[in-house]
C-alpha cells in the first residue's frame, strides 16, 4: 500500500520552488529524500547553482531502519519506472547545501528556480 505524497515531494513534483525551498523549508528536517544523478558527485567538486539532481519517488516508503539499497532497488521495476517516478531538484537550493542558500533572496535567480505554470 502506497501512502499519499508529502506536501514538500508535491511541490517539488510541481517545481514550486518558492514553497519547496522557502515556505515549506522547516518539512526538510523530517524529509528522506532520494536523490541521484548522472555524475552527480563529479559536478559537486565545482558546484555550480544551477546543478540539478533528481529525486527518485518509490511507489512504497523507504525504510530507513532497514537495508536501504535494497528496498530502492526491489522498487526499480519497469512498471514503476515506465511512470517516470522522479522530479528534478536543483540542489543546491536543498536547506543546509549550502550557506547562501540561507538568504531568501538566494532562490530570487529565474534562471536557476524559475516557476512552471500549471496549466
Amino acid at each position: 500500500e502506497s501512502k499519499p505524497e508529502s506536501a514538500l515531494l508535491q511541490a517539488i513534483r510541481n517545481k514550486a520552488w518558492r514553497p519547496v525551498f522557502v515556505d515549506k523549508r522547516l518539512a526538510w528536517q523530517g524529509t528522506q529524500l532520494i536523490i541521484f544523478g548522472h555524475a552527480l558527485l563529479e559536478k559537486l567538486v565545482t558546484p555550480r547553482k544551477a546543478m540539478t539532481a533528481h529525486v527518485f519517488c518509490p511507489p512504497t516508503p523507504i525504510d530507513a531502519t532497514q537495508e536501504i539499497d535494497a528496498q530502492i532497488a526491489a522498487q526499480l521495476h519497469s512498471e514503476h519506472l515506465a511512470t517516470k517516478p522522479y522530479a528534478p531538484l536543483p540542489v543546491m537550493g536543498v536547506p543546509g547545501w549550502c550557506l547562501e542558500n540561507e538568504d531568501a533572496a538566494f532562490y530570487e535567480d529565474k534562471a536557476v528556480f524559475r516557476t512552471v505554470s500549471q496549466n
